[in-house]
């Protein structure tokens, strides 16, 4: 009479081989994911670039701003996917997900606060903030969803991104900074020595740099939430049966 348990071992003799395999495809499969990472960083800057070489500056409702509302449409497109999955499967702080997404959206509103402003009133900011407070409801699986995410890698890259865009983007954008940085020490030398100097190049700068901030913050942003939502491992659609199936097949043998 065959013994299930001595029946099983030939199963794992190319155990080995697909081992091998297995990490070189999901070495091919991540490379394959962060280059479109990182073609969703890089291409906000070439946006830049183009649009400060064509116009000279970053024009209002220009390729930039434009630009900067898809990111933000596409980051709370793409946290909201990651929450839906998580509370889906159950597999993740999917509260503290949905609140970058509404971060997101706020931002969104933001960008586009002329348009909103106009179509729908300030009152366009109720739906972000009804959508926030709702996340109070059942409170402490809020709190225990943001502890998680708060220890989480992606908890620092989101924070990492949302800080950028709200602060550090808006610090370095300020006026005073750069109107200093103009007028004090070597670069007087410089202004009178340019025949024709520009005397709106601070602005222009400070404009340049504001701008590729918030756009770096938003695809940084974007590309936290698509990394781990392409990387995350596919179940075989019959892992679940295969063992189940052979535990069956065993005992009818």
């Amino acid at each position: 009479m065959d013994n299930p348990k001595h029946s099983a071992v030939p199963a794992r003799a190319d155990a080995p081989a697909s081992s091998a395999r297995g990490p070189f495809r999901r070495l091919l499969r991540a490379a394959a994911v962060y280059a479109l990472a990182g073609a969703i960083l890089i291409t906000p800057a070439l946006a830049l670039v183009i649009e400060v070489t064509v116009a000279g500056d970053v024009p209002e409702g220009g390729l930039s701003e434009s630009l900067q509302t898809c990111l933000l449409f596409g980051a709370a497109a793409a946290w909201a996917s990651l929450a839906c999955k998580a509370r889906r499967e159950r597999s993740g702080p999917a509260r503290a997900h949905l609140f970058v997404a509404f971060a997101a959206l706020a931002m969104f509103v933001r960008e586009l606060d002329g348009f909103f402003d106009v179509v729908l009133g300030h009152g366009s900011w109720a739906a972000v903030d009804t959508a926030v407070f709702a996340l109070g409801r059942g409170w402490r699986e809020t709190v225990s969803d943001f502890a998680d995410f708060a220890e989480s890698p992606l908890g620092l890259m989101a924070f990492s991104a949302v800080f950028a865009a709200v602060a550090f983007s808006q610090l370095l954008g300020w006026k005073g900074l750069w109107r200093q940085a103009f007028e004090v020490g070597v670069w007087d030398e410089v202004k009178r020595n340019i025949v024709g100097y520009d005397q709106n190049v601070e602005r222009h700068v400070k404009n340049v740099v504001e701008e590729a901030l918030e756009l770096f913050s938003y695809a940084s942003l974007l590309a936290a939430a698509a990394v781990p939502r392409l990387l995350a491992p596919r179940t075989p659609s019959g892992a679940a049966d295969g063992p189940g199936g052979d535990a069956s097949a065993a005992n009818e043998a």
